[in-house]
């Protein structure tokens, strides 16, 4: 009878365990969290390209070549291309310009007309007040054979005879019919040459900036900025200068650094157009 009772009771202590074991068993698996849901990956979102940037272009013209075969040695010595505006019939013109078409170099005729104030290095081949058609058709012939393949016009001086249209109207009949352009200058803000120009079917252009009304360091480079700052403002912007040593010293040290900028040299087609908003101050130097 003992023996029966403990079995029994070790029976039950069995039964007891393997209970309580099993109460432990799914106590552990009731505060197991629960695996996140699994979720489809969101596509990444393609981010728009970059807007391309418009290069902003300069022009530059260097007037009143033809009177120092040394000045074109300057000229081609610049580390980018500018156009070249020559003098009419003075002792280097021809080789002046040959030597700038050669290398392909925009060549303009640099137009003598009459100023005025001092008429002082107006120079020969110059358009005066009052001639006639036939005296200004002769004029540009003469003045065109002495500075060959030049594909345009601008003036030199000529703010007195620039402000009148029926001399401008003249002269733009005949640059038309010679397949010119032509390139205001800008001597006075009173010029009719542009808008003849256009009203001749003329292509053409406005000078925007002087570069070098004063031979000085600073003052040249602080107009180059005003270049740049106009053609980043307009897309392009033609610019004037001559070819004196700081003038020609401030360009090359100018010129490499444009790619950078996001500024580029032009040539002179690039910059005719039929009309515009803007055009460039009147100099206040020797140019008028």
């Amino acid at each position: 009878m003992t023996r029966k009772l403990s079995t029994l009771a070790a029976l039950l202590v069995l039964a007891v365990f393997i209970t309580s074991c099993g109460k432990r068993e799914e106590a552990g698996r009731k505060i197991r969290p629960a695996a996140p849901p699994k979720t489809a990956a969101k596509p990444a979102l393609k981010s728009a390209p970059p807007a391309p940037v418009k290069e902003a272009a300069i022009v530059i013209i260097i007037d009143d070549m033809g009177n120092n075969p040394k000045e074109i040695d300057d000229v081609l010595a610049l580390p980018g291309p500018v156009a070249v505006a020559v003098l009419p019939l003075l002792r280097y013109s021809k080789e002046t310009a040959k030597r700038a078409e050669a290398v392909g170099l925009t060549v303009l005729l640099h137009l003598p007309m009459q100023p005025k104030g001092n008429p002082k290095g107006l120079g020969p081949g110059a358009l005066i007040s009052g001639m006639s058609q036939e005296d200004i058709n002769d004029t540009l012939s003469k003045d065109l054979a002495s500075v060959p393949g030049a594909e345009g016009v601008n003036n030199h001086m000529g703010s007195l005879l620039t402000e009148d249209p029926a001399a401008m109207g003249a002269l733009m009949a005949d640059i038309k019919s010679r397949k010119l352009f032509f390139v205001d200058s800008l001597t006075t803000s009173g010029s009719a040459a542009w808008r003849m120009a256009k009203k001749a079917g003329v292509p053409f252009a406005r000078r925007d900036v002087f570069l070098d009304d004063l031979s000085d360091e600073t003052y040249i480079t602080a107009q180059f900025e005003r270049l740049v700052a106009v053609a980043k403002k307009r897309g392009i912007a033609v610019a004037i200068g001559h070819p004196r040593p700081m003038t020609l010293k401030v360009l090359g040290e100018e010129i490499p650094d444009l790619p950078k900028r996001g500024v580029r040299l032009a040539g002179v087609s690039e910059a005719l157009k039929a009309d515009g908003p803007d055009a460039g101050s009147v100099s206040t130097g020797h140019h008028r």
